[in-house]
């Protein structure tokens, strides 16, 4: 007959298979369809570049049918931004292959805005002062 403590491993073991087997789904889930990826930024296209001194407005679009703006982020660095979209699967969270986005900092520095892909060397010049 087995050991208290046999049983308790087995226990544990147990519910940790079952907390993968349970939360891999909802992780695959969400990074398909809520979170997304970067985006390959040759195949992505520009509708409208404007920047401020206090301002960037962007809008574009992706010419796959199933894809969904998801996010962004940006960064400044000495005179250039670099702007990551991600796009995930369209779904009831994204909807829309189109992106507009308004981001409030201070750009009176910059001279450049790149789109940024998944690699840190995958940019593409989209506005130059």
């Amino acid at each position: 007959m087995p050991g208290l403590s046999q049983l308790i491993n087995h226990n544990k073991k147990l519910v940790l298979a079952l907390s993968l087997i349970i939360l891999m789904p909802i992780a695959c889930y969400y990074v398909v369809f809520v979170h997304g990826s970067y985006i390959n930024v040759e195949h992505y296209g520009v509708r409208e570049v404007l920047l401020e001194d206090d301002s960037l407005s962007f809008k574009g679009y992706t010419a796959g049918s199933g894809d969904a703006f998801s996010g962004y982020k940006y960064e400044i660095i000495d005179e250039n931004v670099y702007l990551r979209l991600r796009y995930s699967i369209v779904s009831r969270f994204n909807r829309s292959g189109s992106s507009n986005i308004l981001i409030h900092d201070d750009f009176s520095g910059v001279k450049n805005v790149y789109l940024q892909g998944r690699d840190k060397d995958s940019l593409r010049l989209i506005y130059s002062k």
